[in-house]
């Protein structure tokens, strides 16, 4: 059995490429005669600086070497170093048609990205062809996302085929069971990109445990408290649940299990992520998932009434006046009750209009 793979030396790798590329590489290499290709070709499809090419193509060797892949067992070599990649991708380019080319979704999400949108990015997918049927190719460990660039690959190898005879092997995929498309952190509906996308947004396999705990906190989940794996439904959580299954090494199923019975206590909708350092952690759920009501004393109108009822400073100088007194009574014959001050106020000239706290002044004469 021959396996064959490659990986761009763009950008940074991140835990997408290490569940779809390099952990897959490491474990198919026992399976038969392996070659793992670090495709630069494909790198230039977009823009690009040389000097970095180059030191990114010696890092990802240097990281594949690190992940597992062992030199006496498998055969790891740069792209641009066979030119026969390049003179199969225009013989296949000949079998391949435009429409087909047309559709892919890789070469739309590129596209769009782009200022300069080159003809290599659209015939990419024929030169990746060219890469796997170059080997006689049984099986190739890949990633979700290079699905439909497979499926390509062996459309193009049975056309060619009915033409000239058997000459090429029909290769089959081999993708990871979880995680074989880890999504964007904070836009979950998108694919987590090495180039392109926000620090945020994704996990870098050399980002140091803090990094990584600070940006699983601050990623986008989705509506509603309930933990469980609904990509259509619940894109942030189902990431999340994806990346627990890459880390650890459980099941969908198994991760969802450990969390049964807890709901997310903070879960955000990703048009009201805020870039905040607070994590949602997670607590038991109770009988309902209903929020509970604010108290009704703080905010009732019975509550506005009472506050707005205040003892006025005179009523207290009348309690005090009868506490003295010994009773209503006694407190308005002493001359000290409202109707003694009203009455000497009368005699002294002064209108009743004003309030009994307010000082008195006098008339002038009619």
């Amino acid at each position: 059995m021959r396996i064959f793979s490659g990986i761009q030396p763009t950008g940074d790798p991140h835990i997408g490429n290490y569940s779809g590329g390099f952990r897959q590489y490491a474990r198919t290499q026992e399976q038969g005669e392996a070659f793992f290709c670090i495709v630069d070709l494909h790198a230039i499809t977009v823009d690009y600086d040389p000097a970095a090419l180059r030191d990114n193509t010696l890092d990802i060797a240097a990281m594949l070497f690190a992940t597992g892949l062992d030199p006496r067992r498998s055969t790891v070599f740069v792209q641009s170093h066979v030119t026969a990649h390049a003179e199969a991708a225009w013989l296949l380019g000949a079998m391949t048609p435009y429409g087909q080319l047309g559709r892919m979704t890789q070469f739309k999400e590129k596209g769009e990205q782009q200022s300069l949108v080159t003809s290599a990015l659209f015939t990419y997918p024929v030169l990746m062809a060219g890469d796997i049927l170059l080997y006689q190719t049984d099986i190739v460990p890949i990633g979700d996302d290079q699905r439909q660039h497979l499926e390509l690959c062996r459309d193009i190898a049975e056309r060619f085929n009915a033409r000239h005879g058997e000459t090429f092997t029909i290769p089959d995929g081999v993708y990871p069971e979880a995680g074989a498309r880890v999504m964007d952190l904070q836009e979950p509906t998108k694919k987590m990109s090495k180039s392109f996308g926000t620090e945020q947004g994704k996990v870098l396999m050399l980002d140091d445990p803090d990094t990584i705990r600070r940006k699983v906190k601050r990623a986008v989940a989705d509506s509603g408290r309930e933990i469980h794996h609904d990509i259509a439904e619940k894109p942030g959580i189902s990431n999340l649940i994806e990346l627990m299954t890459v880390a650890t090494g459980e099941t969908i199923a198994e991760v969802e299990a450990r969390f049964d019975g807890e709901a997310t206590a903070c879960s955000r909708k990703p048009s009201v992520m805020r870039s905040s350092s607070s994590s949602c952690r997670s607590r038991p759920a109770t009988g309902s998932s209903a929020p509970t009501p604010p108290s009704s004393s703080a905010s009732s109108p019975s509550a506005r009434t009472r506050r707005a009822r205040r003892p006025r400073p005179r009523s207290r100088r009348c309690t005090s006046g009868w506490a003295s007194s010994g009773s209503p009574e006694a407190y308005a014959s002493s001359g000290s009750g409202p109707a003694s001050r009203r009455s000497a106020a009368s005699s002294s000239g002064v209108s009743s209009r004003h309030s009994p706290g307010a000082r008195p002044t006098s008339r002038s004469p009619a």
